[in-house]
């Protein structure tokens, strides 16, 4: 419980210190979104996010039975940031969509051990849902990968 608190205060902190810089750029400008459009709002779901995960901690210390919470398997934390990790060292190399829809993959299929189809959809979808919303919805150029997106 200690932790997923100070978890929370911590990303409620940098949530806004990212809104704080983002108000200093501009938000539109003549073409649309200016360059403080994607940091505010990603402060703003910062701090919101934050905000559930302390309500959903005291709630659930409230509520809690005798039984006491299992720990995460060492393995599964090390594998998320190796699959992380991974992602992050892809990127030049096969482009934003293709990296994070690897990542996406690995955390579903090795880490939450779904099934591979089911990683295989989160992947793709995160993945084409990141292209419609920045690529053609706000016009945004992510790292491009040899097949060009």
């Amino acid at each position: 419980m200690k932790s997923d608190l100070v978890a929370a205060f911590v990303l409620a902190g940098f949530g806004s210190f990212v809104i704080h810089q983002a108000l200093q750029l501009d938000y539109a400008d003549q073409f649309g979104p200016g360059p403080g459009f994607i940091p505010f709002w990603v402060g703003v779901g910062l701090v919101a996010l934050s905000f559930c995960l302390i309500y959903s901690t005291l709630k659930a210390a409230w509520q809690r039975a005798e039984k006491a919470p299992a720990a995460r398997p060492p393995a599964k934390v090390l594998g998320a940031w190796a699959g992380l990790m991974a992602g992050i060292a892809l990127l030049k190399t096969l482009g934003f969509f293709v990296s994070f829809a690897l990542l996406s993959v690995s955390l579903v299929y090795l880490v939450d051990r779904r099934s591979l189809a089911s990683a295989a959809t989160v992947g793709l979808g995160s993945a084409v849902g990141f292209y419609l919303v920045f690529r053609l919805g706000l016009g945004l150029s992510l790292p491009a990968g040899p097949w060009g997106f």
